[in-house]
């Protein structure tokens, strides 16, 4: 009984999401191999980390280079950035978005990238460095931090969270999930036939190969 009714529910909304993806031929069929603007600078704000950090295409940009690296320790410590994540993580759509970009095929882009020796030049500069222990174990753990903890228990972002999770209308999100063309187009793409091809045309593109392209650009657009 209960399949059949998973059947019922499920099959309309596979046709509803197909219906969506045909009437846009164009980005249904076309590879999306675009990135954030600006991925190559720090991220700005709160929301921009958490739209880096949940981005296939370009969240290795944290881990390539030391100065960039050190960014992250530093929002680690602030509490802001883990509510933000916990406040996405109530949306049926923000797992279907991640979904959507760990299809893109920038996602390859994005780890080829590793293959540019400058990576492990900087990294290796880094281990060497004193300092560079000394501020990735104090960024983290800096004053400023520390009152944002504090202040958690009076903190409104925190409330709005929890009283978000009796809230009707976040469930009724997660009920009608399986009927919303956004949630179900990327699920729907994974059956495209053109995908393993448009994948594949990345992973051969030698421009992805940043070793014979100039490397990458850290914060402070460094090569």
């Amino acid at each position: 009984m209960s399949l059949k009714l998973s059947t019922w529910i499920l099959y309309p909304a596979v046709l509803l999401a197909s219906a969506v993806c045909a009437a846009e031929p164009e980005t249904a069929s076309a590879p999306v191999t675009t990135r954030l603007p600006g991925w190559q600078t720090a991220p700005g704000n709160t929301a921009d980390w958490v739209d880096r950090l949940s981005d296939t295409t370009v969240n290795g940009w944290s881990f390539k280079d030391p100065k960039n690296f050190q960014k992250l320790l530093e929002l680690s410590g602030d509490p802001a950035i883990y509510l933000e994540f916990a406040k996405r993580m109530q949306d049926p759509e923000f797992y279907a978005g991640v979904i959507g970009q760990a299809m893109n095929p920038a996602t390859a882009k994005n780890y080829m990238e590793w293959s540019d020796p400058a990576i492990y030049m900087r990294w290796m500069q880094a281990f060497a460095d004193p300092n560079f222990y000394a501020t990735a174990a104090l960024s983290p753990l800096n004053l400023t931090n520390a009152m944002h903890w504090a202040a958690m228990p009076i903190d409104q972002r925190g409330w709005s969270i929890g009283l978000n999770m009796v809230n009707p209308a976040m469930w009724m999100k997660w009920m009608t999930a399986p009927l919303n063309p956004k949630v179900m187009a990327p699920l729907v793409k994974v059956v495209d036939p053109t995908l393993p091809l448009h994948w594949l045309q990345e992973a051969v593109n030698p421009t992805n190969f940043k070793m014979f392209n100039g490397g990458l650009t850290s914060v402070n657009g460094a090569r």
